[in-house]
């Protein structure tokens, strides 16, 4: 018996299971390995009771160190667990930063804006994304990947994980799509925005137009990452290859491990 795909939590928000998605090899991502979520500051004592009841033994926190210093996780979630956290201080360039705060742009230019962003993520975190891939070929499973929103980062790690897995684009771009019906920014509050680039210091500067892009889960926004990665790479397996050095030999332990033959 498997627990809900979605979990409804008190103090968490866009927890949910990455499992049961058919693939083009005639598989099916195993359920139970892989969930992604928002933050983890603010679960109550029963949501860290139903978490810690799906067996997690891993935890990917893609937050910058600032993030986690500013909404830590609850250490009792931690306890025994294994988190792969990162201390590097590079976050995504300027330039299409300093676009979303552009005063007087217009709605397309603050759309191209949060496309150019989207384009620099898994290059901005190709070295965390090497490291969970890696850890989830060896003893790492279950894992939860998470960021602020469950949304940039977090949609970029699930969404290279289900590609180099054989999921179909179709369901990989509606794993993405499905954080927009599941943040409630009233609750997360507009900070956790910040895996797209966007300081959080300076979140009140933005245009009403360029935030409103910002919060939304919108299926070009990784259409165009996906589409940037197979320009530079030929495909994102050229991706996981060329970029992230890992071999077929890890590509093949990665599907040993997440997929099972279709019922």
């Amino acid at each position: 018996m498997h627990a809900k795909r979605i979990l409804d939590l008190t103090g968490g928000q866009n927890f949910r299971e990455v499992g049961g998605y058919p693939t083009r090899c005639g598989g099916r991502v195993r359920r139970g390995l892989i969930w992604r979520s928002a933050r983890l500051d603010a679960l109550s004592d029963e949501d860290i009771k139903i978490i810690r009841g799906l067996g997690i033994n891993t935890i990917a926190d893609l937050r910058r160190p600032g993030e986690r210093n500013l909404q830590p996780t609850k250490p009792e979630l931690l306890t025994g667990m294994r988190v792969l956290a990162w201390d590097d201080p590079k976050t995504i360039t300027a330039k299409p930063q300093e676009a979303l705060y552009q005063p007087g742009a217009t709605a397309a230019q603050y759309y191209q804006a949060m496309l150019d962003l989207y384009r620099l993520i898994a290059e901005t975190h190709a070295e965390h994304l090497r490291r969970i891939y890696q850890e989830i070929t060896r003893d790492a499973l279950p894992i939860l990947i998470h960021c602020s929103a469950g949304k940039d980062r977090t949609g970029i790690a699930v969404a290279l994980l289900l590609e180099a897995l054989g999921v179909e684009r179709s369901d990989v771009i509606a794993d993405y799509v499905r954080t927009e019906s599941l943040v409630d920014w009233g609750r997360l509050n507009a900070a956790a925005a910040t895996g797209a680039g966007v300081g959080h210091a300076w979140m009140g500067l933005l245009d009403p137009t360029a935030l409103e892009l910002l919060l939304r889960a919108d299926a070009r926004y990784l259409e165009a990452a996906l589409a940037d990665i197979e320009d530079r790479h030929g495909s994102v397996i050229g991706f996981f290859r060329n970029r992230l050095g890992l071999d077929q030999s890890t590509l093949d332990a990665l599907k040993a491990r997440l997929l099972e033959p279709l019922a």
